[in-house]
């Protein structure tokens, strides 16, 4: 399976960017917008992870996790991979 490690925005944050965002979605009709509680910030992409590996993967990634403090984030600017006529992921 594909995989990444990353952080769920406070629903806060995703409901700012939702209606920043709502004007683009009658104009790029041809993207698949997502849910926002699925809207994430990735720290790592992992790419394809044997399905075996994921216990531990997960054990490895949650002890490592509880060594750091909560992070404060905030979010800036935009863009779109791969570009903005043929965006694909839009971004902040």
């Amino acid at each position: 399976m594909r995989l990444f490690v990353g952080v769920l925005p406070p629903r806060q944050a995703c409901d700012e960017l939702a209606r920043a965002l709502r004007p683009l979605r009658g104009t790029w009709r041809e993207l698949r917008w997502i849910d926002p509680v699925n809207w994430h910030v990735t720290l790592s992409f992992l790419g394809e992870v044997p399905d075996e590996v994921l216990p531990r993967l997960e054990t490895r990634l949650a002890r490592a996790a509880t060594r750091y403090a909560p992070l404060t984030l905030g979010l800036a600017g935009a863009g779109a991979f791969p570009t903005a006529g043929r965006a694909r992921v839009l971004w902040t």
